[in-house]
This record gives structure tokens, C-alpha cells and sequence, in this order.
């Protein structure tokens, strides 16, 4: 930055490692800086400035804001397999479960085994009270990221409401054998002592 305070892709160097240290609001302003600067012969690196700065702000909690730079960089390149999944998530975080399952099932049409979009399959369906479809894509999901406690504790509550106890049992026991946060533990075990689970 110090030696090309003026070039792009500087910008996004600094803005993408400002995200890795958690300082997303520095990483917002690098990455549009980095718009500012970039130009039009360059259309990947918009798409990065673009894609990144939609990311943080997914990260933010601002997703409302981050539909703009993810929709103009499908825009410019809608091959881009990381955007679609980047609006998924933006969407089920806005709860607008259309939008995220269409963006979802953009992505899975291209890389059907996608974790993420899987996942936002999954979620998607749970809302909609649709646990016998939402189950499938939750299982392929955790065969994705098998180390994901959220996805286990998920797969519980759907197997439980099919009546699926002993896979709910499983799930939930599962979570407790993985990294989760203190309140997703908590309500596993409340889970497993709710079914009566076996240890």
C-alpha cells in the first residue's frame, strides 16, 4: 500500500487480510477504495473488490447492503461459482427464503455437493416446516463438513420431526463430541434428555 497507494489491487490485498483479523469495517472502506480506483479494463478484479466487499458486510450483519456489490458482480461475471453463494447466505440472513434458495439452487445446478448451498437448502426447508426435504440436503451437507456442529444439531431437529429418534439421538450426541458454541451444547443435551436419549 505504501508504494502503490493508488492501484486496486492493493486495496483488496489489505481489505481481503483486514477480514482474516476480524476488522471488517477497515476491510469495507479498503475494498471500496479499491472500487474507486479500479478500472473498467479489469473486470475480474471488480468482481474480487465486489465480491469481498459483499462478504464483509454479510459479515457485518448488513446484508441488505451487500446485495448491491453481490448483484453487480454476478452482473459482470455470472460464471463466478463464489457470488451465488455469497447471495444465498445474504438472503437467509435477510430470511427472504425464495431468494436464498433460488441463489442456493443456482449454485447446486453447477457443483451439486457445494456445503454451503446445501446447507441453505437445508435451512430453507426447515423454515418452511418441510423436515422430510429438508433432510437430504442436511446429510449431504454434513458429508460436506463433517467437523460442522450447527449441522448436526439441525440434523437432529429435523430427525426428530419425522420420529427418526435414534438419528435424532446420534445427531444431537454428535454435537457434544464437536466444536460448538456454549448455547447450541446447551440445548443439545436438552435435546437428548427431552428424547430420553440412550448415552
Amino acid at each position: 500500500m505504501a508504494k502503490s497507494p493508488g492501484k486496486a489491487r492493493a486495496h483488496l490485498g489489505l481489505g481481503t487480510a483486514m477480514v482474516r483479523r476480524g476488522a471488517l469495517v477497515a476491510a469495507v472502506a479498503e475494498f471500496g477504495t479499491g472500487l474507486s480506483l479500479v478500472g473498467p479494463d479489469a473486470p475480474a478484479l471488480e468482481v474480487a473488490l465486489l465480491h469481498n466487499l459483499g462478504g464483509a458486510l454479510i459479515r457485518l450483519g448488513r446484508g441488505q447492503e451487500a446485495m448491491g456489490p453481490l448483484r453487480r458482480a454476478l452482473e459482470i461475471d455470472p460464471t463466478n461459482p463464489r457470488t451465488p453463494q455469497s447471495l444465498a447466505v445474504a438472503l437467509w440472513n435477510m430470511r427472504d427464503l425464495d431468494g436464498a434458495e433460488a441463489a442456493a439452487r443456482s449454485v447446486l445446478a453447477r457443483a451439486p455437493e457445494n456445503g454451503l448451498a446445501l446447507r441453505i437448502m437445508g435451512l430453507v426447508l426447515l423454515a418452511r416446516d418441510d423436515d422430510a426435504r429438508a433432510i437430504p440436503f442436511l446429510e449431504r451437507a454434513a458429508r460436506a463438513d463433517p467437523t460442522d456442529a450447527s449441522l448436526h444439531f439441525n440434523l437432529g431437529g429435523a430427525y426428530a420431526g419425522m420420529g427418526r429418534t435414534s438419528e435424532a439421538c446420534a445427531a444431537w450426541r454428535a454435537v457434544l463430541r464437536l466444536r460448538a458454541t456454549d448455547e447450541v451444547r446447551a440445548q443439545a443435551r436438552q435435546n437428548l434428555a427431552l428424547l430420553q436419549c440412550p448415552p
